[in-house]
């Protein structure tokens, strides 16, 4: 089983998004996210300013400057409607 586990970790990869000022995702719910989980890629973590947070409230705001920690890479994002 953990050969297995291990198998998996290697074919995924954890990528970091950076959100710029003119974003389409800046000022978007992290709700938004949930879709994406469910194609294969986690939000892992937020990185903003000097913080990170690791598990942000589904209402709270993407803001220009964050840096979105993904498993499974962030490719979700292109198919992921904001509506």
């Amino acid at each position: 089983m953990l050969s297995e586990f291990e198998a998996f970790l290697r074919q995924k990869v954890i990528e970091v998004f950076y959100v710029s000022p003119g974003s389409p995702w800046r000022d978007t719910a992290w709700e938004i996210f949930r879709s994406a989980t469910a194609r294969g890629s986690s939000l892992l973590a937020v990185l903003r300013q000097d913080r990170a947070i690791a598990q942000p409230s589904p209402e709270e705001k993407i803001e220009a400057g964050d840096k979105l920690v993904f498993f499974g890479g962030h490719g979700p994002l292109a198919t992921t409607s904001k509506n």
